[in-house]
């Protein structure tokens, strides 16, 4: 005769997640989780409290030559000021930067793809600034400018990297003067 054994019954889920050493597994689980979160909250209000606000003024124009010296690195304190200079506009030596974005223009069209007339201006003492001396509509070309001397105000800010698709495509799409 034979005998027929019956397989062992193996526990289903539930059965096993109701035994104390898995209740007590997920409790220090959660207790865990509930710690880190109290760490990263606490972490974060550090980082807001000490926080410092930039507090310089750079809305009022300093001369350039103030916060800046020809080839030299830029400082933080230089990045973004209003500057004033004078000098003298260089005729021939203007291009133009493709696929920028219009500033707060008074027509409205802020935001609307452009192109950004950069021109060559040699400051009083020498020294030569790439200025962002207008914008127009894409394809416009090089409009009528102004020659001679000039007193400029404007927000001097750094160089831009050169970008190689600009060598491939033929057209300028950043303000560089490594180019």
């Amino acid at each position: 005769m034979s005998t027929t054994v019956e397989p062992a019954r193996v526990p289903g889920f539930w059965a096993i997640a109701r035994r104390p050493r898995w209740i007590a597994a997920l409790l220090l689980a959660l207790g865990v989780a509930a710690g880190f979160a109290a760490l990263g909250q606490w972490q974060l209000e550090r980082s807001l409290e000490s926080t410092v606000a930039d507090e310089r003024d750079t809305e009022t124009p300093v001369p350039l030559e103030s916060v800046a010296e020809p080839q030299q690195v830029m400082t933080t304190d230089a990045s973004g000021r209003l500057v004033s200079v004078s000098g003298e506009w260089m005729p021939g030596d203007d291009l133009i930067v493709t696929g920028r974005l219009s500033g707060d223009e008074p027509s409205g069209a802020a935001g609307e793809p452009g192109d950004w007339v950069i021109r060559h201006f040699v400051t009083e003492g020498g020294a030569s600034l790439a200025v962002a001396a207008g914008y127009g509509p894409v394809g416009a070309g090089i409009p009528q400018l102004p020659v001679g001397e000039a007193d400029l105000t404007g927000r001097y800010v750094p160089s831009e990297s050169p970008q190689l698709s600009d060598f491939e495509a033929g057209e300028r799409t950043a303000i560089a003067v490594a180019e």
